[in-house]
This record gives C-alpha cells, sequence and structure tokens, in this order.
C-alpha cells in the first residue's frame, strides 16, 4: 500500500522551513512527527530502505539552491534548501563562502529517534566530508519497524564570505519508504553546496532493486 504522497508533499512543503533555521533534533522531530499524521498508514512500517549506507560530500562553493538533483528522484518525497546571512536578519548579496567553519549532519526516524554528527572546520572548496548512515546498523532478518530507519536527513553550515560576512546553509530531504524501485540517492547528486561524490547502496536485503 503506498502512502498518500501528494498529502505528504505539501506537508513536507509547509513544514521543512521549520527545521532549517537552526536544525537542531526538536526542530527536526517536529517535522517528523507532523508528516506521521498526513501519510495513509504509519511511516514506520517501511517497505524497504534504499537510502545510502555510506555517503561522501564534496563542497562546491560555486553551487546555489536552484542547484537540486535530489529532488523528484524516486524514493525522496521533498527537499528543501536555504542559503542566506546569518542571523536571519543579516542581509548578505554575497552568498558564496570561502570558508567553511562548521558542519551539522543529522538523521531522524519516525518514531523520533535521531543522529547527528558534528565537524569542525575551516573547510573549503572542494573539501569532503564523510557520513555513516544509521541505516548502515539496520540488521537483515529483522523487522524495519523494529529498528532504526532514516526518514529525514538534514545538513547545515557556517561560514563566511570574502567580506567575512557570516553565511547559513541548510539543506533537507525526506525519504519515501515505500518506494523500491530506485536508489534515491546517488553518485553525482547535488544540492546547494553540497554533492554526492561516493555513496554505499543500501543492504540488498532492504532494498529489493539491489537483489535483481
Amino acid at each position: 500500500m503506498m502512502h498518500n504522497i501528494a498529502a505528504t508533499t505539501i506537508a513536507i512543503t509547509a513544514q521543512l522551513s521549520l527545521a532549517l533555521s537552526w536544525i537542531t533534533p526538536t526542530a527536526a522531530t517536529d517535522v517528523i512527527g507532523s508528516l506521521r499524521g498526513s501519510s495513509s498508514r504509519r511511516l514506520e512500517q517501511a517497505e524497504c530502505v534504499c537510502s545510502p549506507r555510506t555517503f561522501t560530500f564534496r563542497l562546491n562553493f560555486n553551487g546555489s539552491c536552484d542547484v537540486n538533483t535530489i529532488q523528484g528522484n524516486p524514493g525522496v518525497n521533498g527537499t528543501q534548501c536555504e542559503l542566506r546571512g546569518f542571523p536571519t536578519e543579516n542581509e548578505v548579496e554575497d552568498k558564496t563562502p570561502v570558508e567553511v567553519v562548521f558542519v551539522q549532519i543529522m538523521e531522524v526516524t519516525a518514531e523520533k529517534n535521531w543522529r547527528q554528527q558534528i565537524y569542525e572546520g575551516p573547510f573549503y572548496d572542494g573539501d569532503t566530508i564523510d557520513y555513516t548512515s544509521m541505516s548502515d546498523s539496520l540488521q537483515p532478518g529483522e523487522l524495519l519497524g523494529e529498528q532504526d530507519v532514516p526518514l529525514g536527513f538534514f545538513m547545515k553550515l557556517t561560514g563566511k564570505n570574502a567580506a567575512d560576512e557570516s553565511l547559513f546553509h541548510g539543506i533537507i530531504w525526506m525519504y519515501n519508504l515505500d518506494n523500491c524501485d530506485a536508489e534515491p540517492i546517488t553518485e553525482g547528486d547535488a544540492i546547494g553546496l553540497f554533492e554526492v561524490v561516493e555513496y554505499t547502496s543500501a543492504i540488498p536485503a532492504f532494498c529489493p532493486r539491489l537483489e535483481n
């Protein structure tokens, strides 16, 4: 049985921005909580998990939120991207960083469990960041509904432009756990200032496409 994807996508569009201003476990789990109520059945009853187990992201300081190859991918329910001055009230014309001082990656499950990893800079254009997803810990032979399955993926960074003005960049994508037809994120995907340059595919036992 498929989710009501249209209703879920509307909820995502309305709610993702709540977590972008300052991506915290509380903000992220609030987004997940809103999505649980908008689906046609409980989101934790996943049909499959085709999201990557590991990611290598490359920073592309020439990127922008106009770049988004993840939106519309099979297995992705919605995305959001923001690049602006920091704090919010700071008006910044030059949104091209020359240095990133902080990166945060966080995943949240349908049960509102979360995992985050903090990376202290400095980072520069072309630098890479490795992240191991909670999906790497999934155990074949156990029910997905009893394990931590990532539903939302959150990334943010803070940095500075050439004028030493502070920048904030946040991105979010949400997985559709009913779509087993394709991997939702693959090498070459890009959103904002982040590019996926390497990844490890999902555990085949949880992703029927990879068993073929």
